[in-house]
């Protein structure tokens, strides 16, 4: 079983979406969903620095993919440094 935390950002976009079924000797034997997510930073958390004077808030971005009754198959985060 997978929990997602909350961490240090605040709001996530979904930014791509897709559906796909997996194939083995040409029978299909599992769907799955992929959301992908573009992670901000909580721009009230002053006393972090997360994000510089420019205005940046995006810090990273966060994919899932689920089978179709929204069982976790693999999360992945990647978080700009």
């Amino acid at each position: 079983m997978t929990t997602i935390h909350k961490t240090n950002y605040s709001q996530a976009e979904l930014i791509g979406r897709s559906i796909g079924t997996k194939i083995i000797n040409n029978h299909s034997t599992s769907n799955w969903i992929k959301l992908k997510f573009l992670l901000k930073a909580d721009l009230s958390a002053g006393e972090n620095n997360l994000v510089s004077d420019d205005g940046d808030d995006e810090i990273g971005e966060l994919t899932i993919i689920l089978y179709p009754n929204l069982k976790v198959i693999d999360e992945n985060r990647s978080i700009d440094l």
